[in-house]
């Protein structure tokens, strides 16, 4: 299975004259820049193809596959309800719009305070959305760098602690 999908990456490439232009442009200056160049042209073409396949997935077919693919944990990293901002770049509308299907029942979410307040929305309705992925890694590198933030201030404190023992 894997050589089966590296032959079909390398195919991909070869098959694509851009990456012939990205090999011999003098634009690109150096091997880390083509290098960078490449993989960035891949990764757009392979979500192109991404695009091409999920026109005849079913919702729970999307399931499935999020099961797989996004790494181990990362939907835990995705808060129990999104914000009306995180709504409207997820499903590319303004956020007033999202309030509007909110209101309508189109978007199941109910209201703070009384029904005065923000909306929370449930983000489990929007996991077979098909940019539901970009949201969860967003959330998982957001928790990464603050597990290293918190890391860093605990290493600092102790490093403080040690200093003011040893004066």
């Amino acid at each position: 299975m894997e050589k089966k999908l590296m032959d079909m990456l390398f195919q991909i490439i070869e098959d694509d004259p851009q990456f012939k232009v990205i090999e011999t442009t003098k634009d690109l200056t150096s091997e880390r820049l083509r290098l960078r160049a490449s993989i960035g042209r891949a990764i757009n073409r392979l979500k192109e193809m991404e695009k091409e396949i999920d026109l005849d997935l079913t919702d729970e077919d999307i399931q499935l596959i999020h099961k797989y693919a996004l790494p181990k944990n990362a939907l835990e990293a995705v808060p129990e309800h999104l914000t009306v901002s995180e709504v409207a770049q997820l499903i590319e509308v303004s956020p007033q719009m999202v309030r509007r299907k909110c209101m309508t029942g189109e978007i199941l979410a109910h209201r703070t305070l009384n029904g005065k307040g923000k909306w929370r929305i449930p983000a489990n309705q929007f996991m077979t959305h098909p940019r539901f992925e970009e949201l969860v890694m967003k959330y998982q590198l957001l928790r990464e760098s603050s597990e290293k933030v918190a890391s860093a201030m605990v290493k600092l404190a102790e490093k403080d602690e040690k200093s003011l023992q040893d004066a």
